[in-house]
């Protein structure tokens, strides 16, 4: 009961230091090249422990970097522990502080509970989060440097000069010692949101949106601002028709998919590409950040439409052709025979039916593949989940057709763990992991239905 008192007067004694509200009045979005203004905050440890009363002040002649963190965040999370190792290479030249936005410390007590308690993995998350400083339910510094999606780094100069807001991907030795040696190395901007509102991409008619009638906007490049591949509908309020779509960050297949199919959330594997530029659209690896982020900004698009009420149930006719006007490419539904991949049981044992876990997924590697390994785990998952935890390429025209009878809601538990990137798996490394749920991938010849993008010659293409 006494370390609970203390805990709570030590956080008292900052509030009455300088309370975050009063402060929260006076802030505003610093900008690129501006002094980082002076300001008081508590910093703890990784569970709002032995809180302090910390000035921005108190870091100068070292290279701050803010870490904007969630305890929801799976690549916040992944990327603590190199965190941690370049706060021990550069020590006392560089700085990490994690800014939290949840908003307690209780909200956060769940997550370092299943870290503790997790995989050999799970345990390294724990251990670095553990030696890591933390500023837990931030509004200051969230004002200051506004911004959207976690993780976001922000970098402060020993001068206190506002650097850079990037990507977590550029954070790495290279970059922070040309910092540190009063250099600009390249980092993957995310510049601050220009607007929220997802229904309303055109804000310079603010005012009168309402009154128009009809319009369709291509963006290219990743709108840091909007969460990717995440459709919305546009309603009409008196008849409640679907008179638009808004599809942001996301690539062209999902709009064609989206457009062909009218729904999104398809396996790409159902796509087939036939035009002649689609080798530029092969995603690089994650762990080439400077690679990744310029393919990004070349092959995402966010694309809004809005029709007539009255043309409502031709929206996606004229999406189709909006698309074919913008990139030149056709799309069809076509049966097409070939070779393809079939999940099957091996034995009539179901040996991956849930023990009744709390649900879980994680894809480690698809999105973080510095450690040059793949795992998938599901905890009481969908089955329709471990068709998204093979591994294959989806530029193949291979298709994963699902035999094995299982219904694909229903809930499994399931490990598949390899030690190479997903990209380099070949399809015996995957069996020998499948192998031990009495599963098997083949090889067969098979009719699928699939959505086939190919050139259209005759007509004039826009600007890809």
């Amino acid at each position: 009961m006494n370390k609970i008192k203390n805990w709570l007067a030590a956080w008292l004694l900052i509030l009455a230091v300088d309370p975050v509200a009063a402060q929260l009045t006076a802030i505003r979005a610093v900008k690129l090249g501006d002094a980082v203004p002076d300001m008081t905050f508590a910093v703890s440890d990784f569970k709002g422990r032995q809180p302090r009363p910390t000035r921005l002040s108190d870091y100068r002649s070292k290279l701050l970097i803010l870490d904007f963190w969630g305890s929801g965040c799976g690549s916040c999370i992944a990327g603590m522990p190199e965190m941690v190792a370049l706060q021990d290479e550069f020590k006392a030249e560089l700085q990490v502080l994690v800014v939290t936005e949840d908003t307690s410390v209780t909200s956060m007590l769940p997550l370092w509970d299943r870290l503790e308690k997790g995989s050999s993995k799970a345990r390294s998350y724990y251990d670095a989060g553990k030696r890591l400083p933390f500023v837990i339910g931030d509004a200051a510094f969230g004002a200051l440097f506004p911004h959207a999606g976690n993780p976001t780094h922000v970098w402060i100069t020993p001068e206190g000069i506002f650097h850079a807001i990037a990507h977590a991907t550029t954070t790495n030795a290279e970059t922070i010692r040309a910092v540190l040696n009063g250099e600009a190395p390249w980092l993957a901007d995310k510049p601050y949101p220009k607007f929220r509102d997802g229904h309303r991409p055109m804000e310079w008619i603010e005012g009168n949106f309402d009154n128009v009638a009809a319009y369709s906007m291509l963006v290219k490049g990743d709108l840091f601002e909007y969460p990717t591949n995440l459709p919305n509908k546009i309603i009409d309020s008196v008849t409640n028709s679907v008179i638009g779509l808004n599809f942001y960050n996301t690539t062209v297949f999902d709009l064609y998919e989206l457009a062909y199919w009218e729904s999104g959330g398809r396996a790409r594997d159902k796509i087939v590409l036939e035009m002649g530029d689609k080798e530029r659209y092969q995603r690089p690896p994650y762990d080439e950040a400077k690679q990744f982020e310029a393919w990004k900004q070349r092959t995402w698009y966010s694309y809004s439409i809005k029709v007539p009420m009255e043309q409502s149930d031709r929206l996606f006719e004229t999406m189709k052709l909006d698309l074919q006007r913008h990139f030149g490419w056709s799309g069809s539904l076509e049966s097409r025979m070939g070779k393809h991949l079939v999940l099957r049981r091996t034995s009539g044992r179901d040996r991956i039916g849930t023990r009744g876990a709390t649900p879980s997924a994680t894809f480690e590697g698809i999105k973080d593949e510095y450690s040059g390994k793949y795992e998938a785990k599901l905890v009481n998952r969908p089955f329709g989940e471990l068709l998204r935890a093979i591994p294959y390429n989806w530029l193949t025209t291979n298709l994963l057709i699902n035999e094995t009878g299982f219904d694909l809601k229903m809930p499994i538990d399931m490990v598949l763990r390899f030690d190479k990137p997903r990209s380099e798996l070949t399809l015996a490394e995957i069996n020998q992991q499948l192998r031990k749920y009495d599963l098997t991938l083949v090889e067969e010849m098979r009719p699928v239905e699939v959505l086939v993008i190919r050139d259209v010659t005759d007509q004039p293409v826009a600007s890809k």
